[in-house]
């Protein structure tokens, strides 16, 4: 269970009230998991993507809100390849497709640091209601019927 102490993917969550409350209003959640283990890659569809959903379904109607996929690396071991963690981006539906990758062995905080402003520049864009369609070009959602008032940014790990 994702609610687990002993879960890779632990969050804590005081009860479902509040968790539907967190996530309700939310425009664009940023999904973390640990490269090197396979549970927590498994969360992510299994566990928090449906949740994501559920909590969100009036405002994206049913389906899968914005998400920016972020794979963290904190030893030298992987589950999977850089290449199938951006095929599994494209496949889950992350945000314009893309994967990007916090590898905390590397010693570059300059590279660290771009990493994280990346992460967060795509989440703020697809919060605000830009959408990534083919050749990278960017259109809005306003007036398309999308609620775009409220929620922010949700880092669930």
């Amino acid at each position: 269970s994702p609610t687990s102490p002993t879960s890779p993917s632990f969050a804590v969550v005081p009860n479902p009230v509040q968790e539907s409350l967190m996530l309700s209003n939310v425009h664009c959640f940023v999904l973390c998991f640990a490269i090197e283990n396979r549970h927590s890659i498994q969360d992510l569809s299994h566990t928090w993507l449906p949740k994501m959903i559920q909590h969100t379904k009036a405002m994206y109607r049913g389906s899968t809100p914005p998400f920016v996929l972020v794979g963290v690396r904190s030893t030298k071991t992987r589950v999977l390849s850089l290449v199938d963690c951006r095929a599994l981006a494209v496949h889950l539906g992350a945000y314009g497709g893309r994967y990007y990758e916090y590898n905390a062995l590397n010693g570059h905080l300059a590279a660290q640091q771009q990493v994280l402003r990346e992460v967060f520049q795509v989440a703020g864009r697809a919060s605000s209601g830009q959408v990534v369609v083919g050749g990278g070009k960017r259109r809005s959602t306003r007036g398309s019927g999308m609620a775009t008032q409220g929620g922010g940014c949700c880092v669930i790990n």
